[in-house]
């Protein structure tokens, strides 16, 4: 008996890590319309993926080469053309590894 109540102390108290206050960090990659490009100078440093699990913000790396000018991403924008978006977790933030037409 003490070993089954052992068992269930254990079944019940769950994870430790990240608690209930802190929502759980989304995983890529991620597919879907983008929802808005957000420039700077010019210079694309953010821009919103909506996924069927919600809205995402990823960041650019500024240094990281991505192969194409980022501006291109307003055309997707525009044309409601799906992205598929491959990130990594740095700091608060999610930042674009790789960025794919979908």
């Amino acid at each position: 008996m003490p070993r089954l109540i052992l068992v269930l102390l254990l079944a019940s108290t769950g994870p430790a890590c990240g608690g209930p206050d802190q929502p759980p960090t989304p995983r890529g990659p991620f597919e879907g319309l983008l929802t808005a490009v957000d420039t700077a100078g010019g210079r694309v440093k953010a821009f919103t993926v909506a996924t069927p699990k919600g809205e995402v913000e990823i960041l650019i790396d500024r240094a990281r080469e991505y192969g194409f000018d980022l501006a291109h991403l307003n055309e997707h924008l525009e044309l409601q053309q799906p992205v598929l978006v491959t990130v990594e977790t740095k700091g608060d933030g999610l930042y674009a590894v790789r960025i794919d037409d979908a």
